[in-house]
């Protein structure tokens, strides 16, 4: 498994952001048939999400230099929350979930935000 940082000399993160969301969607495609599971329950699922996909992606997120390459890792998480929690059907139509309806089921706040949070613990710490 690689464990090290890939940051270029002009500080760009963006191959280190796509190089944890690939070892993460490995992780994914590795859970998929637990994930598609429909007798598994959704909180199960989002623990195996929380415990096995999202620390993966993370994974050093506190030295990264916040860009708007960590777009991509918001799009990544609504990815698999959309298959733990499924399309909802409206007047007999099926629809995909939308962001915020996601997030609110989740019940926790989005990666970006967490990432954000982690940094600033972080840079408590080295102060």
């Amino acid at each position: 498994m690689y464990l090290g940082s890939l940051i270029t000399a002009d500080n760009n993160i963006s191959v280190e952001i796509n190089n944890r969301i690939t070892l993460a969607n490995r992780s994914y495609f590795g859970l998929m048939n637990l994930l598609k599971a429909k007798n598994m329950s959704r909180k199960h699922k989002v623990t195996m999400y929380k415990t096995l996909i999202k620390p993966v992606l993370v994974y050093g997120a506190e030295t990264w230099v916040m860009r708007a390459d960590v777009f991509h890792l918001g799009v990544f998480e609504r990815q698999i929350l959309r298959r733990i929690y499924g399309p909802i059907c409206e007047e007999d139509t099926w629809r995909s979930r939308y962001n915020d309806e996601l997030y609110h089921l989740y019940g926790k706040i989005d990666l970006v935000t967490a990432i954000k949070k982690t940094r600033l613990r972080w840079a408590g710490h080295m102060v």
